[in-house]
């Protein structure tokens, strides 16, 4: 099997990454690729051939100019090739026999059309609403949200479960019981989590007794109520208040996630607000994977993942604040079930059973 991918990583992050690292000088689009990918973002979705840097997967940044535009230069490429052009010219320089698109919204059934002839089976991964995208053309679209699998099967789209996996590098930053950030939280902060958004105002308030670390990355509508008093008024659902700024701080992805979650004793999830009652957001394996406790919101979640056992749930931001009181009272008690969620996700979701799964899909297809 020849695969073949693409991993969009979004203005956001790239923007993070080239201010906390840069960029290498005088390096080629593969070097350049994997100093990117060094810094472990998304890396719960890369699969393992990719890891392993086999010689017959590769993989594709669409977004990142430095990588891409290198590449189409090494091969003589036009300075006009659109991003679009690269990717095919990619697909078709790798003979891609199996494409596996995490970017179907941007690249969907129009770009798929155009894949060469040596590709045999599409798959896509999203886990949101697809809203208008055709997916169509898609032989599988794979999702870990029941909820979500089963719209997509009523628009008449083929679809398969799919689990992240636990990133052997998130297992580095573990330490322990000796954890300095009481209670952490990273993630967005935006229109679609007003839900969220309340919770994690009323925990801010703890913030006076607790070492307590949010990492926002605020949407666009977010970013523009905050930046005006009268908008903060009107908008209260959005407004970040004197608390909530108190404990606030820039967003950190990747490895500094990592490290941000190797070091609590809490971290706080939570689904956004169309999640309906199903839940396995990539922040479970990211938590959990790093040794923190994690208090997620009561749901249904994914098959091997026990709330009780390897994490604590809550039901409203009332219980929150309650179940948060009892376990930073008696961390040590509650250590036991942070080291139940590692061990789980350590040994049940590897990069090696994910691959393993991925094979099996391509072959039904």
């Amino acid at each position: 099997m020849r695969l073949f991918q693409l991993m969009p990583l979004g203005d956001a992050y790239l923007q993070y990454f080239s201010t906390k690292h840069g960029w290498p000088s005088s390096a080629d689009s593969e070097q350049i690729r994997q100093h990117l990918l060094s810094d472990r973002f998304l890396s719960s979705h890369i699969l393992e051939p990719i890891d392993q840097r086999k010689e017959w997967a590769f993989i594709s940044v669409p977004d990142d100019m430095h990588s891409q535009r290198t590449w189409a230069k090494e091969k003589g490429m036009p300075v006009s090739a659109s991003t679009e052009e690269i990717v095919l010219a990619q697909i078709e320089d790798h003979r891609t026999e199996v494409f596996y698109n995490h970017g179907p919204i941007t690249y969907d059934s129009k770009f798929i059309r155009r894949l060469p002839g040596t590709v045999k089976a599409s798959l896509c991964w999203i886990a949101s609403p697809i809203k208008g995208a055709d997916l169509s053309s898609h032989d599988r679209c794979l999702c870990n949200f029941q909820g979500l699998l089963e719209q997509w099967q009523k628009l008449g789209l083929k679809t398969a479960w799919f689990e992240p996996a636990h990133d052997p590098a998130a297992s580095e930053y573990v330490k322990g019981r000796d954890r300095q950030v009481d209670i952490a939280f990273a993630g967005g902060y935006s229109r679609h989590h007003v839900k969220r958004n309340d919770l994690l105002k009323r925990i801010s308030k703890l913030g006076d007794r607790y070492d307590v670390r949010f990492h926002f990355l605020l949407g666009k509508a977010a970013r523009i109520v905050n930046h005006n008093f009268l908008f903060r008024r009107a908008f209260s659902d959005l407004a970040i208040d004197s608390d909530l700024r108190k404990v606030t701080r820039p967003p950190v992805f990747g490895r500094s996630l990592y490290e941000l979650f190797g070091n609590a004793k809490i971290v706080i999830n939570a689904a956004i607000d169309m999640a309906s009652q199903y839940r396995g957001n990539m922040r479970c394996w990211e938590a959990m994977g790093c040794g923190a406790l994690m208090l997620s919101d009561a749901g249904i979640y994914p098959e091997g993942m026990t709330a009780g056992r390897d994490f604590e749930t809550y039901v409203d931001a009332d219980d929150a604040i309650m179940k948060i009181e009892m376990i930073l009272a008696d961390y040590g008690g509650w250590f036991a079930m942070a080291e139940s969620g590692r061990k789980n996700i350590e040994n049940c979701y590897t990069k090696e059973h994910q691959w393993r799964a991925f094979e099996k899909l391509v072959e039904s297809i």
